[in-house]
């Protein structure tokens, strides 16, 4: 659940070792979903890195946005050498329109077996 402009934190997921992605319930304003860098190359730090360099991938309500984490040429899931899953930093940013009326974002992570998401 988030307000208007809230970002709901930013993660690369260094330490997961499953896939997710976000269904929206409800995107309050029309305006949220994931924002993520364009490459999990990118480096990340809360301090210098502007919004600006965030892709914008906007999340209707009762839609997911698909996989983002890193994949390969076979169409399976890219691994770093601990096992974890490539993704680049990405976050949930709630849309803001500018009304002084509060609306909200509410989704859902699904996270499953990254051994089992080849795409086809």
């Amino acid at each position: 659940l988030a307000g208007q402009g809230v970002n709901c934190g930013v993660r690369n997921l260094s330490d997961t070792i499953f896939c997710e992605v976000h269904a929206c319930i409800v995107n309050g304003t029309g305006q949220g979903g994931i924002q993520y860098l364009r490459s999990s190359k990118e480096e990340y730090d809360p301090l210098t890195t502007p919004d600006s360099k965030f892709e914008n991938l906007l999340v209707p309500s009762f839609y997911e946005h698909g996989p983002i984490w890193d994949i390969d040429a076979q169409k399976k899931t890219v691994f770093r050498e601990n096992g974890t899953v490539v993704y680049p930093w990405h976050k949930w940013q709630s849309g803001n329109n500018g009304s002084s009326t509060q609306s909200f974002d509410i989704w859902i992570t699904f996270e499953f077996n990254a051994q089992l998401s080849a795409l086809t």
